[in-house]
């Protein structure tokens, strides 16, 4: 059967259609939050995803995994667009967390955590979310994430408290300067998403500069014990990690797991690989 799998984040949308858990092709287009975007702007990605992907009457199935699909009339936006343009298919629309939990640990208990421009986690256990600790959002928590690392990166670099020699690494490569920030901070629209481009700044030398080092292994720390950790036995399940930031930080971050006691799994880059499995068929095996 043909199916179309989305993950959608703050910051882009991966679909990817398949075939049999088979991957056939996949396209990138923008993030599709509902509380974010309006129902015309929504439509209007969607249409050009039934586009791209030629046999939309052929698809039998379209599971959306998406950064503010809540439930109730947030999800109604995504499910709406997704009928229109796929009729014949049956939609799930779902949250990021749910598509998470599903791609790391299939149909075991565990906790699933995304770390990409935000964060998040839940307590899985096996079919669905038993436990869920608000992530609070860049303002409020947020912990571990990309615009987490990056609103720590500027505030150091704005209060002078950030060693020279990084200081003028950030100079030279970001070209940012302290009114630039504030514009962009508090005078335009998506704070978070501009916050979080520092973090390729900071993956870029975090390991050959301690103090960026440690900025980011604290701020991994304060993720797990202020998330992770707050789960009931959690100290004896897999935790799992799914986002860009997990991953191009993956060493750091099984350092700061290591230190809180926390037993890593899997670590993805984006959940799609695990959702193919998650949805392949399985193999039944007759005995006569």
């Amino acid at each position: 059967m043909m199916m179309l799998i989305a993950d959608s984040g703050s910051t882009k949308t991966l679909w990817c259609m398949a075939d049999g858990g088979v991957e056939l092709s996949r396209m990138e287009t923008a993030g599709l939050n509902p509380y974010y975007h309006d129902a015309g702007s929504i439509d209007r990605v969607v249409t050009d995803v039934a586009a791209v992907f030629h046999a939309a009457n052929a698809v039998g199935c379209v599971a959306f995994y998406g950064a503010g699909c809540t439930g109730g009339d947030k999800n109604e936006m995504i499910y709406s667009a997704l009928c229109s343009h796929f009729p014949s298919a049956q939609i799930e629309v779902c949250s990021d967390m749910l598509g998470a939990a599903r791609a790391l640990l299939q149909r075991s208990r565990g906790v699933a955590c995304i770390l990409g421009t935000g964060s998040n986690s839940c307590l899985y256990d096996g079919q669905s979310i038993a436990d869920n600790v608000p992530a609070g959002g860049y303002v409020l928590g947020d912990e571990g994430s990309g615009a987490y690392l990056g609103k720590r990166l500027v505030s150091e670099y704005i209060k002078r408290r950030m060693p020279d020699e990084v200081a003028t690494l950030f100079e030279r490569e970001c070209s940012a300067s302290v009114s630039d920030i504030i514009e962009n901070v508090y005078r335009r629209p998506f704070p978070n998403r501009y916050l979080a481009k520092y973090a390729k700044f900071i993956a870029a030398h975090a390991r050959s500069e301690p103090w960026l080092y440690a900025l980011v292994y604290d701020s991994f720390t304060e993720f797990l014990r202020r998330n992770v950790c707050a789960y009931p036995g959690w100290e004896a399940i897999p935790v799992g990690f799914v986002g860009s930031v997990a991953w191009y930080f993956r060493d750091i971050l099984r350092d700061a797991a290591a230190g809180c006691g926390v037993t890593v799994g899997d670590v993805m880059q984006n959940p799609i690989e695990g959702l193919l499995r998650y949805y392949k068929p399985k193999t039944v095996i007759r005995t006569f």
